[in-house]
């Protein structure tokens, strides 16, 4: 019976060492946020498409296992104000 708590531990020792090590080449970057972003209804009626806007260039993005496509002046991203 003592097996389990000692698993569960180890466990969760050893999911949190992973976590920590996914963020370590990020030191010392500075994070960004887009100027724009948004998410598409894709034909089969699921939200899996995303547009992510840094100024006019758009990297769009999808949950299939696709690459992601960069968009240079971009329609998504031009300011609703100069339409």
């Amino acid at each position: 019976m003592r097996r389990l708590p000692t698993l569960l531990l180890l466990t969760l020792v050893l999911l949190a060492a992973g976590c920590q090590q996914a963020y370590q080449d990020l030191e010392g970057l500075e994070v960004v946020d887009p100027d724009r972003a948004i998410i598409v209804r894709n034909a089969d009626q699921f939200p899996n498409l995303s547009v992510l806007c840094f100024e006019d260039t758009a990297i769009i993005t999808t949950t299939r296992e696709a690459a992601p496509v960069i968009d240079q002046g971009s329609i998504f991203c031009v300011d609703e104000g100069t339409q």
